[in-house]
């Protein structure tokens, strides 16, 4: 039988031997629950929210979420818009200043009473670990005008997915 005695070991390359930026934990969530919203207030994505416990308080979360997001008018003015932000343990990671991430204009009175947007979106923000203690992660989202248009997540049925990677600092 062989065996090998080593007195340290060198990152070789610029590498890390002490596993920082190695991936630690990686959880998927997939929803198609349809959550529709007339309030330019952010509510929660129904269906999007997973509970999420690091296993190091030091570690970077990398949140991604993949959404299906639809925006259309309903009644009164001809635009319609929509957004949404990430949420981690109850606050915003990034707030988003205007409430138009996906919009449509149909000032041509050609589209009145059609207007609408319907798309893929895609939304990546990062956040300290700060503790091991179990936390949510959610979607929240918004429509650009009360009651005049309305945004809806995961319109007919279409499926959403959450990745959460927790990564080594």
């Amino acid at each position: 039988m062989s065996s090998l005695q080593v007195d340290s070991i060198a990152a070789i390359g610029g590498g890390h031997v002490d596993g920082t930026g190695k991936v630690v934990q990686c959880v998927y969530h997939e929803w198609n629950d349809i959550t529709a919203r007339t309030s330019t207030s952010f509510g929660l994505a129904t269906g999007s929210t997973l509970s999420f416990t690091p296993k190091f308080a030091d570690s970077l979360l990398v949140i991604t979420y993949d959404y299906f997001f639809a925006v259309e008018w309903v009644s009164g003015t001809i635009q319609t818009g929509g957004a949404a932000q990430i949420y981690h343990d109850g606050t915003a990671i990034q707030s988003v200043a205007q409430k138009y991430e996906l919009y449509n204009n149909a000032l041509d009175g050609v589209s009145v009473g059609a207007a609408a947007m319907l798309a893929r979106q895609t939304k990546i923000n990062s956040v300290s670990a700060g503790s091991t203690s179990a936390r949510d992660i959610q979607l929240y989202f918004a429509s650009y005008t009360a009651t005049s248009n309305k945004a809806t997540v995961n319109r007919e049925g279409n499926y959403s997915n959450l990745l959460v990677q927790e990564i080594a600092q």
